[in-house]
């Protein structure tokens, strides 16, 4: 049963200031809450379904980005005599020739001094991809070698080359958070224990590649981009390129994954547009999978180490925390290789805590959000911690998660709008059957265990967010949303959010998207599991302010006030007489030309409250003994995301998301070469992506009921919380299967075998 809420009276704010109610509890839904097929499910399985990639204009040019095989070194000079004579070649840009645009304020868009392996500083169009890339080839490039340094431990050591001029830690100082006094609730502990944990680099390995085509018409520049949000590209790629806004126009209507790599404008934005710009032709730029993965950002490597008191009853007395974060060579994007802490933070109740964050600045290309940024890092680290300390106090694990529950942000002192965490505990546990074993007692080569990992994720600030709703003639609805398609079903719970205010069937309502010449601002980018809680609201306002003109349209036609009316059930009828009334569809064939078109924003969220979200996973694995392989065999996740509103594409982002956990757990790992900075496993083979194989044969999806009172749709948000539980969760389990901890993740078979190796 959901929980009563009280809304303050800006969340409910819809059409002209007038109050909505909240739609209660989900039972009472006719759309909202259903399980609602997907939009476009059908177009992206038979291959109808068009994405960037698939765009090819006539007349098109293909370009080729010319990339640094050193990790640092300054060009001196480019013959690009034999790529010009190749035929079929229109153009070649170095940083010699090429125009000086700033790509931020410490390096240019072809920069001769590079500063990773993979920085771009050349690109060739030609007539078709083969030439290009060939001409790319025949590029005589010479180098001034530099000093380079790839680890982040190696960087913060005395007499590391120097990254940046002021030295390697970002920022010069560590970012240090603190409440209480640690040391002194260290000495009101029973127990003091102290851990450090490594994490490696996980790539987003986006299945479509980056990249995109781009077309001068008129002084308009036009772009088929895979990106996640249509609005922040066209709005920074306007400024970056000093042109007004209505001169750039972003078209996406399906994207091929982005997971936080592709949000916002990247280089080769800029370099196609002044590559088309030259040669006056259409230029498709896409990377190959080869370059993507150095190039196109990562979740960045961190070593986290804790100290944490408790007392013998399991009262955390005391915790800090120290993360080094990779940082890149720049500025720009170094603030996502120290962003982590908030589960330390937040998650348990703790009076004592202090943390510090350390960004190491490297000769590796900079990190940027990867679904679940930061706090996919530290609640891996962290729920393992947690682990380890209960198991010395000699208490259940889930037991002592709850004695250390706490439903204030500590870190602001307010309440949540909602949380539903000891829902999640007590619900997945029961769904998962939880009564785990001793550790490693499984007898044979092939041992099980179990294990629980809590998460949290932070939820939506209040950002800008606009709708439009237009009602057709034959009782029908269009929503248009400026927002990109990132995969995750958002047009399908949009358009059930506009259908449940209407009132009208859900397949009544279409939708158009991913496009900035006729669509409103939106969401300007989706990441951060914002979007449905940012445009939910904004849609069901737009769907009211619609529904308000039809009545008032039904009162003139039936000689009555429009406040006398009401819709319910496709029908606008009288609130003292039910009998007397129109159908939905019979007033819209009145219209004639009075267009209604809604529109709606989102209100700001209620001061006073704290928004996150919160749950628990629960996992069991099979470890095999002899080879080091890992299975996770099922999995039970519940989610307090507010409300579910649709809970079969609710169920398909925990599911996604715990795989994509479960690589960064057990699989996925970049191999560097630390003294050339080259990846040595930039494939997909090599690198150890999750396939079919891999997935568990259950993954229960649990929802706590809980319904938030920040938004007038109840909702906080779904697609990243699932990655952040994942990881601890699958650790502990793999810890209950074999008796050992490896604290250096991924857990890969290499890995299991030298710690049972060592434990023999």
């Amino acid at each position: 049963m959901a929980k009563e809420l009280k809304m303050p009276p800006s969340v409910m704010e819809g059409p002209a200031g007038t109050p909505l109610s909240t739609w209660g509890d989900p039972k009472d839904r006719k759309v909202v809450g259903k399980a609602v097929p997907r939009r476009g499910a059908l177009d992206k399985v038979t291959g109808r379904a068009v994405y960037p990639y698939d765009v090819h204009l006539p007349n098109m040019t293909y370009a080729f980005i010319v990339r640094s095989p050193r990790a640092h070194a300054r060009i001196t000079a480019v013959d690009t005599a034999a790529a010009g004579k190749l035929p079929g070649v229109r153009l070649v840009l170095t940083p010699f020739n090429a125009p000086k645009i700033p790509w931020t304020e410490e390096r240019l868009l072809f920069d001769p001094m590079v500063r990773f392996v993979g920085q771009e500083f050349a690109a060739v169009v030609a007539d078709d991809e083969d030439t290009a890339e060939e001409a790319a080839n025949l590029l005589k490039v010479k180098y001034d070698e530099l000093p380079a340094v790839i680890e982040p431990d190696d960087a913060l050591k005395p007499g590391a080359a120097p990254v940046q001029p002021a030295g390697n830690m970002f920022n010069g100082k560590p970012e240090v958070y603190q409440r209480g006094d640690p040391e002194k609730g260290f000495a009101e502990a029973d127990l003091v224990y102290e851990q450090t944990y490594t994490t490696s680099v996980q790539h987003h390995t986006a299945l479509e590649l980056h990249g995109c085509v781009a077309l001068w018409e008129g002084g308009t520049l036009t772009l088929w981009d895979s990106n996640q949000g249509v609005h922040m590209v066209r709005d920074i790629l306007a400024a970056r390129l000093k042109l007004p806004i209505n001169r750039v126009r972003i078209v996406n209507e399906y994207i091929g994954a982005g997971y936080g790599s592709k949000n916002g404008p990247k280089t080769y934005h800029v370099i196609a547009a002044v590559l088309a710009q030259r040669v006056g032709r259409p230029v498709r730029i896409f990377m190959t999978r080869e370059d993507n993965f150095p190039t196109s950002h990562h979740r960045p490597k961190t070593i986290q180490t804790y100290k944490i008191g408790v007392k013998k009853d399991g009262t955390i007395t005391a915790m800090t925390y120290r993360l080094v974060g990779q940082c890149g060579p720049y500025k720009e994007n170094a603030i996502w290789g120290v962003r982590g802490g908030d589960g330390t933070r937040l998650l348990y109740k703790c009076a004592n805590l202090r943390t510090e964050t350390i960004g190491a600045h490297t000769h590796t290309q900079a990190p940027i959000p990867c679904r679940g940024p930061g706090d996919t890092e530290n609640l891996y680290t962290l729920e393992i911690l947690i682990d380890e300390v209960a198991e010395k106090l000699g208490m259940d694990p889930i037991e002592f998660r709850k004695k250390n529950y706490t439903d204030v942000d500590q870190m602001h002192n307010e309440p949540y709008s909602s949380i539903g965490l000891l829902e999640s505990y007590e619900m997945g546990a029961k769904a998962f059957g939880w009564n785990p074993q001793k550790p490693g007692s499984t007898a044979g080569p092939k041992k099980r265990g179990s294990g629980v990992g809590a998460l949290l994720w932070h939820g939506t600030a209040t950002e800008q967010s606009q709708a439009a709703v237009v009602l057709q003639a034959d009782g029908t609805a269009q929503l248009l949303a400026g927002m990109s398609n990132i995969g995750c079903g958002t047009e399908t719970v949009l358009c059930q959010v506009a259908a449940e205010e209407l009132g009208i069937p859900a397949d009544a309502v279409t939708i158009s998207l991913g496009d900035t010449a006729n669509h409103p601002y939106t969401v300007n980018s989706s990441y951060g599991s914002r979007t449905v809680s940012l445009a939910s609201p904004a849609v069901r306002n737009a769907a009211a302010d619609a529904k308000r003109q039809l009545i008032g349209l039904a009162a003139r036609l039936m000689n009555n006030k429009a406040e006398e009316l009401e819709l319910v059930d496709g029908r606008i009828r009288s609130k003292s007489d039910s009998s007397k009334g129109m159908a939905f569809k019979d007033v819209t064939a009145k219209m004639g030309r009075e267009l209604i078109i809604g529109t709606g924003r989102r209100p700001a969220n209620p001061t006073g409250y704290s928004v996150e979200l919160f749950g628990a996973h629960f996992v069991e694995v099979e470890v095999d003994t002899e080879t080091g392989h890992v299975q996770v065999l099922r999995a039970a996740c519940a989610h307090d995301c507010g409300r579910w509103l649709n809970p079969r594409l609710a169920e398909s982002q925990i599911q996604g998301g715990f795989i994509q956990g479960m690589g960064m757990a057990l699989t996925e790992e970049r191999i560097m070469d630390r003294r050339s900075g080259h990846q040595l496993n930039a494939n997909l083979h090599e690198y150890g992506l999750p396939t079919s194989m891999d997935v568990p044969a259950q993954i229960v999806a649990i929802d706590p009921g809980t319904l938030d009172l920040a938004t007038n749709t109840n909702v906080k948000g779904m697609g990243e919380p699932p990655v952040t539980g994942a990881g601890g969760a699958i650790a502990n389990a793999v810890y209950n299967a074999i008796g050992v901890r490896i604290r250096d993740y991924p857990i890969t078979p290499n890995k299991i075998l030298a710690a049972l190796k060592a434990k023999a």
